[in-house]
């Protein structure tokens, strides 16, 4: 009776130490996403910035206040002849400034009204130096007004058909929008305007052709953040992670040490539950899907035209759901608020760094501390490796040798597709039919790619100066997860004609 009394009396001082004891602080999440939206004139009859209280509406609605603003302005107005052209807004990007928010500007080599047609502002003519003066004015006034801002120059490159900048239309051709963008570029910086951070913007890819960014891309040089712009249109109604995930992986091998915005973002009510995609953009997939995502612009705007069963269109109070789960979602404390005020840093840095993802080496795989498969040799064996991530591998029976730069693509005519359990880096490796067996070919083509359904564009470049001759052949395709486990491989065949 005493040892069942000591006992008994061991634990309630036990559990009363457990319950004095303090308990441990959790760190709460820090800012990491910059958030702003481009609001139309729907809310007091002018849009911002040339109205501000239009953004002081707007925070009302959502509950927050943003850290982003944008606006945009073509080079030119033309309605009436002779053209004018828009100086730096300076007045503009101080009321934004005082705001506590930055600028995000949209600046387009057009005029306005838009047309496809605009000979005189074919890339030619801007490579050729013919608004230089026009330019270096601007960045005269850019650099006097001195404040950090980021300027999405000529976005939608990717776009067929609809800005006068795109390579296809207008007399532009192949290579022209790179340099056009380097031009731009060298003259602004030779005037010392060093405030301006330079975001290259394409369109979420829809289909090959505006699937083919690489050689859109003007170089790390001229590029501090990537962008995509992309929409949830209600004749393609699609989750949240289905529509960036390909071009956020194709962006991702082009620039994989960029932070990356979203320029324009939304969604229609037409197609599915705008609240529910909502959430999920807002609380899963910017936060734990997209790592390397560090800010997105919503496009607050009616556009009752896309959406026959939603008069309001795309901004966030189309309905009484959709704007409280927008509240909800960026109350988060990752979503910044207007505290930039005094912001001096350019070019403009994330708010928390960019992840890049292991390589995967074969012969040195990552060391992880990962229970029993922490070291090399233990991840090497079958209980060590993962199960299945890749599934559903679906090859073309034919596919062009065209050399086109390998990388994720839409999937409507792609060479591979398949679906990712988990976000991972990809590997292929190719095998040749030759003299009765399958002989393994040197290289590889690795890529970043995020969970979902995901497409390969591939024309039988393996690496810089290394293509694979046309034949038969065997794919092979791993992945490493981000801590360096590696999944089960699968294959498919194909001809390379």
């Amino acid at each position: 009776m005493a040892v069942r009394a000591r006992h008994l009396l061991l634990a309630v001082l036990a559990l009363a130490a457990v319950i004095l004891l303090p308990a441990p602080t959790s760190r709460a999440a820090e800012p990491s996403v910059y958030w702003g939206a481009l609001i139309d004139d729907h809310l007091t009859g002018t849009s911002p910035p040339y109205d501000m209280t239009a953004v002081d509406k707007f925070e009302k609605l959502v509950g927050k206040q943003m850290s982003l603003v944008e606006f945009s302005l073509p080079w030119a107005q033309c309605a009436t002849l002779p053209c004018r052209f828009d100086a730096f807004p300076t007045k503009q990007m101080q009321a934004i400034r005082d705001h506590g928010s930055i600028p995000v500007f949209g600046w387009a080599s057009y005029s306005q009204p838009l047309s496809e047609n605009q000979p005189d502002f074919r890339l030619s003519k801007i490579i050729d130096g013919q608004y230089d003066d026009f330019i270096r004015q601007w960045a005269r006034d850019a650099r006097a007004w001195g404040h950090p801002f980021f300027l999405n120059f000529n976005w939608e490159m990717n776009l067929a058909g609809i800005w006068t900048y795109v390579e296809k239309i207008n007399g532009n051709r192949r290579g022209d929008y790179v340099k056009a963008w380097r031009h731009v570029h060298d003259v602004i910086s030779s005037e010392g305007a060093a405030n301006v951070t330079w975001v290259w913007c394409p369109n979420a890819a829809y289909d090959d052709a505006s699937s083919d960014l690489a050689p859109l891309y003007p170089g790390d040089e001229y590029v501090d953040w990537t962008c995509i712009d992309a929409y949830n249109w209600p004749w393609n109604w699609q989750a949240f992670a289905d529509m960036l995930g390909p071009t956020y992986d194709m962006v991702q091998a082009i620039a994989p040490d960029k932070p990356m915005l979203m320029g324009e973002t939304a969604s229609t009510e037409k197609g599915g539950s705008k609240s529910a995609w909502v959430t999920d953009m807002l609380e899963q997939q910017i936060p734990k899907r997209f790592p390397n995502l560090k800010g997105f612009v919503w496009f607050e705007k009616r556009e009752a035209i896309l959406d026959e069963n939603s008069p309001s269109g795309w901004e966030v109070e189309s309905s009484p759901s959709a704007l409280a789960a927008f509240t909800k979602g960026i109350a988060s404390p990752i979503y910044a608020g207007a505290t930039f005020g005094n912001l001096g840093a350019s070019p403009i840095p994330p708010l928390t760094p960019v992840t890049l993802p292991p390589k995967p080496d074969d012969d040195n795989p990552p060391v992880v501390d990962d229970g029993p498969c922490a070291t090399a040799e233990q991840r090497r064996t079958a209980a060590c490796r993962r199960g299945a991530v890749i599934v559903n591998l679906k090859a073309k029976a034919r596919i062009a040798r065209t050399l086109k730069q390998t990388l994720p693509t839409a999937q409507s005519s792609a060479s591979f597709t398949f679906r990712l359990l988990t976000p991972a880096q990809v590997t292929l490796r190719f095998s040749r039919f030759s003299k009765g067996r399958y002989r393994v070919v040197p290289g590889a083509v690795t890529l970043p790619m995020t969970e979902g359904k995901r497409a390969i564009a591939f024309g039988g470049r393996i690496g810089p100066g290394r293509t694979l001759a046309r034949g038969r052949y065997t794919v092979t395709m791993g992945a490493v997860d981000s801590i360096g486990r590696r999944a089960k491989s699968v294959s498919a065949k194909f001809i390379l004609r």
